[in-house]
């Protein structure tokens, strides 16, 4: 009798663990002592919405319980200035994180709980080692059981969009259509693969901005807070550069752009950056005015941080701290980064996204 009466309490505890309707994550980072974690939602579009947050105990051990089952989607635990990407998927109701300040920049995380966040955790850490050649990446796409996991792998995030990921993405694109249909992944991830394949056609056709044309002013903040103008920099050559410390390809490009900086400074030449870190106006909409102050603030500092890691020399940093709606970038048709205009001493703009052509084209215009 007592046999039967074991068995029966089992089930029903393994029927109230199946019935669970909400997200338990727990984790420990652990050089973070009593440190703030935070939950938010991603968007493929750059929207972030926040979810909850909670207070690490002394040994970095933190739990965070959702009142209401998360939607699929791609989240990110915010520890500090540091953070880890999770997909969590319908049936990920426990998951279970551990690492340290250090290692999570470097996607050093042991993920249990979300077989999703495993896989594109574990392929984030090799590929910022050795970057996946298409074949490999084509296959890890078409084996990822989640369509969010296989629009994140598919992003262009390790080298410069060709054909070959076009197709792949469309492919997603596809699958996202038929398989998310309670959330806006689909139709923001669809911009981006419009956006790829605009890139693809030629930078001339994307930009709101020709060659030959004398370049729009621009007049913002440096980090300081003094205001730094385009113009200013009449009689050099000038490098526009739009970029962001969040964005993997504009960091790895950095230390080229240095590289020619300090090359053909001498000659006249110079790099006026501007940066898309900062708030929406949608997320500033949705947080009290301490809050978005307090956002901007961390923001501002990830910028200041990028800036010095990177060790850019240049003088003229600027952003609004609008992220893609940066003034500038709209007036330049900035739609992908890191994205570069090349300015004559005249000011007309003699090239756009000249990457793999700086030195030729600044040989050319030093003639």
């Amino acid at each position: 009798m007592k046999k039967i009466f074991s068995i029966i309490v089992l089930a029903a505890l393994f029927l109230a663990s199946c019935q669970q309707k909400n997200n338990i994550i727990t984790g420990v980072v652990k050089d973070a002592p009593n440190a703030s974690v935070g939950l938010d939602q991603l968007f493929f579009d750059g929207n972030v919405n926040p979810v909850t947050s909670v207070t690490a105990d002394a040994s970095g051990k933190f739990k965070i319980e959702t009142k209401e089952p998360l939607e699929q989607g791609l989240y990110r635990i915010k520890v500090g200035q540091r953070m880890m990407l999770i997909i969590v998927d319908d049936s990920d109701r426990n998951i279970d994180l551990e690492t340290d300040m250090t290692r999570m920049s470097a996607f050093d995380v042991t993920v249990k709980g979300s077989p999703s966040s495993e896989t594109y955790i574990n392929y984030m850490k090799e590929s910022i080692k050795t970057p996946k050649s298409n074949d490999e990446l084509a296959k890890l796409v078409a084996d990822a059981k989640s369509p969010i996991l296989a629009a994140m792998l598919s992003f262009p995030q390790f080298a410069a969009p060709d054909s070959t990921r076009l197709a792949l993405m469309k492919d997603v694109a596809k699958r996202l259509e038929k398989e998310v249909t309670k959330t806006s992944y689909s139709a923001q991830y669809n911009k981006v693969v419009k956006q790829v394949e605009q890139s693809l056609k030629g930078p001339a056709t994307q930009a709101a901005v020709t060659v030959g044309q004398v370049a729009p002013d621009i007049e913002l903040p440096d980090p300081t807070g003094k205001i730094r103008k385009l113009s200013d920099l009449r009689g050099k050559i000038v490098l526009l550069d739009f970029w962001a410390s969040w964005c993997g390809p504009c960091r790895r490009e950095n230390p080229n752009v240095v590289k020619v900086y300090n090359q053909y400074k001498a000659k006249g030449f110079d790099v006026f950056s501007v940066s898309l870190d900062g708030m929406a106006s949608r997320d500033r909409e949705r947080n009290n005015p301490a809050d978005v102050e307090k956002k901007l603030a961390e923001s501002k500092k990830l910028w200041v941080d990028a800036i010095q890691k990177d060790k850019l020399p240049w003088e003229n940093h600027v952003s609004d701290l609008m992220q893609w709606e940066c003034a500038p970038a709209q007036v330049y048709g900035v739609q992908s980064i890191p994205n570069t205009f090349l300015i004559g001493k005249d000011g007309k703009i003699l090239a756009i996204n000249p990457r793999a052509t700086l030195e030729q084209e600044l040989e050319k215009a030093l003639k």
